[in-house]
């Protein structure tokens, strides 16, 4: 027994003479989480996906399930309960705090459609609804990443499904797989939730 103990002791003292000094192990430790956060907002379910026209993004049904939350929201996709497949979001930080940080709950534009909006005036509209509240304010956004982004511009919803909408004039620039469209659900950032029917996104000049 006093041998198994004195050879682990040894084992132990070999690891600490194999640990990279701190200068290399923390921002090895940064490079690792970096790569875990870049992952996870990657990451495209396996999902229906959406409808795209020459003119028209449109995310509804079970495609919902490819929203993706962004840092300080929350997505549970709800296949049934309500009637139509919806995605029910909320956000634990208020929309000043961290909106700059995150695209909220969004989806990923598919680069014929990013190539088609480019210069383009688009109407942005997500038909959702204020859940076990009467009202809430959210946000949304159109987020080119690296050609100028639409801002949040926030809108009201009651406790009844409604479409809320902007228009906004895509700049110039080159597509780059990385546009998307994002959901605040709760500028508040106090937990309400709110549920979305559908995202479209519609070219209209």
């Amino acid at each position: 027994m006093t041998q198994s103990v004195s050879l682990i002791s040894k084992g132990l003292k070999g690891l600490n003479r194999m640990s990279p000094p701190d200068w290399v192990f923390y921002p090895l430790v940064a490079l690792a989480l970096a790569g875990l956060i870049w992952g996870a907002m990657s990451y495209r379910p396996n999902a229906a996906q959406a409808v795209v026209t020459d003119r028209v993004f449109l995310l509804e049904g079970q495609a919902l399930a490819q929203l993706i939350p962004g840092p300080g929201t929350r997505m549970t996709f709800l296949p049934s309960g309500y009637g139509v497949p919806v995605a029910r979001v909320s956000a634990s930080a208020t929309l000043e705090a961290a909106g700059g940080l995150s695209a909220g709950v969004g989806a990923f534009i598919p680069r014929e459609f990013e190539d088609a909006v480019i210069a383009k005036r688009i109407k942005v509209e997500v038909l959702a609804q204020a859940l076990g509240q009467d009202q809430v304010e959210l946000a949304i956004g159109y987020f080119t990443t690296g050609n100028g982004d639409s801002g949040w511009q926030t809108r009201t919803v009651g406790n009844v499904p409604q479409n809320v909408s902007f228009e906004w004039q895509v700049p110039e620039g080159d597509a780059n797989d990385n546009e998307s469209v994002g959901v605040w659900p709760d500028v508040s950032g106090q937990g309400q939730g709110v549920l979305i029917q559908r995202i479209r996104i519609e070219i209209l000049d």
